[in-house]
């Protein structure tokens, strides 16, 4: 059986006056001094040895600890999932908004100029801390997504070493009205289009490359990626960004791509990927 492994290191780092010394603390004797055959003559009291090994626990767990927090990243989520994560912060924005551009589209009758820009830049600065407060509460400021679109694999030519992949899966996003809009920064891989499913107007988040895109790959990685197909897919990694510091008469919902990758999820083995600026 496996012996638990000690907390304390090989050797620690004692300080001594000007100086500092390297000792075993496992060396210790039965009478709480620390001898240690390495070095000769060192020794230290039972009540100083307790509360500096108590330290070096502390420090310890410390730093176990924070290697141990997740990042804020929600991976492998479905195209359904996102799609609902979406039409939250969309509708979130669209009242938002709504209520803001209502209060401040006009100056009032009997309102002087100067008082109608005093009013909107209280609204305003109303308007962005309900903002700020929500990407706080969402973690939209630290959250990265992960959605997981399916590839198809159209065939592989092994004299040009080239893969020709397809995905037609996409994200339904939300639609745009007068007051808001969904975004994506232009990029090489992904982009969002308005149109016309089952008679309803709306959004959809899909991939750029129309109809395949080209992955070059030696053959042996083709033959062990198309033996799994079934777990091989598209994954986007992308931050939502609902401020609106420069809003005027629309808001935009921000759908911002940092990543692409290629992937078998059953063995969890990224294939190909790419940043996206």
């Amino acid at each position: 059986m496996m012996q638990p492994r000690s907390l304390l290191p090989e050797k620690m780092y004692i300080p001594s006056g000007r100086n500092a010394t390297t000792i075993d603390p496992r060396s210790s004797t039965s009478d709480g001094w620390v001898n240690s055959d390495h070095i000769a003559g060192i020794r230290m009291k039972p009540t100083r040895l307790a509360l500096f090994t108590v330290a070096l626990c502390l420090a310890g767990f410390t730093t176990a600890s924070s290697q141990a927090t997740p990042q804020n990243l929600d991976e492998n989520l479905s195209p359904d999932q996102i799609s609902e994560i979406l039409k939250q912060e969309w509708s979130f924005l669209k009242d938002e908004t709504d209520s803001f551009l209502k209060e401040t589209l006009a100056k009032g009758e009997f309102e002087t100029a100067s008082e109608f820009t005093g009013r909107v830049a209280t609204r305003r600065q109303v308007y962005l801390a309900n903002i700020a407060k929500r990407v706080k509460e969402q973690k939209l400021d630290t959250r990265v997504f992960g959605v997981l679109l399916k590839a198809r694999l159209v065939g592989y030519d092994a004299d040009k070493k080239s893969y020709a992949v397809a995905c037609s899966v996409a994200v339904e996003a939300p639609y745009d009205i007068p007051s808001l809009e969904s975004y994506i920064p232009t990029n090489p891989y992904v982009v969002i289009k308005d149109t016309v499913v089952g008679g309803y107007r709306t959004n959809r988040m899909l991939m750029k490359f129309r109809p395949t895109w080209t992955w070059n790959v030696e053959r042996a990685e083709a033959m062990e990626v198309k033996a799994d197909e079934t777990s091989i897919f598209f994954r986007i990694h992308f931050t939502l960004d609902i401020n609106q510091a420069a809003i005027k008469q629309k808001a935009l919902l921000r759908i911002v791509p940092k990543d692409i990758e290629f992937i078998n999820l059953n063995r969890q083995k990224v294939h190909w990927q790419a940043a996206i600026r």
